[in-house]
């Protein structure tokens, strides 16, 4: 549910943002991906070490919490490393991108954001798919296939 709802406002809002900042079209797609993989790669990795707070604070509307703060960071820096664009046009583009996306899903009836149960929930999706490949990459290593 969580990837869908990521893609939804990257596609309906994130597009529009990023062509009012100026960032070259052949730029914008990259810096999408970029996004999408920055707040999931954010949220597993806080869901995987038990900080379900912080996810919910970061989906309570507010935009300032400091999962948000992190994975806007994150974003801003691969930006700059893999579309070459400037520190001030990185910033520019991380800090409207990422919380926009926590206020869309925060908003969409569909996203139980408003409780530790429901943030556990919506991200159900995340935590199979890393659970899957950590198990993948043992059992590979154990048994070389």
């Amino acid at each position: 549910m969580i990837k869908d709802l990521i893609s939804k406002a990257l596609s309906s809002e994130g597009a529009g943002l990023l062509e009012g900042m100026g960032l070259p079209s052949n730029k914008s797609e990259k810096a999408l991906d970029l996004a999408k993989d920055s707040i999931l790669g954010g949220l597993t990795d806080s869901f995987t070490s038990g900080n379900i707070g912080d996810i919910t604070s970061a989906f309570s509307g507010g935009g300032s919490s400091s999962l948000i703060t992190s994975i806007t960071s994150k974003y801003g820096s691969s930006l700059i490393s893999k579309l070459g664009v400037s520190d001030t046009m990185s910033k520019m583009i991380s800090s409207a991108i990422i919380p926009m996306v926590f206020k869309f899903i925060n908003n969409k009836e569909e996203a139980p954001t408003d409780s530790d149960e429901g943030v556990k929930d919506l991200l159900g999706d995340l935590v199979g798919d890393s659970v899957k490949e950590k198990l993948g990459g043992m059992l590979k290593d154990k048994f070389n296939f």
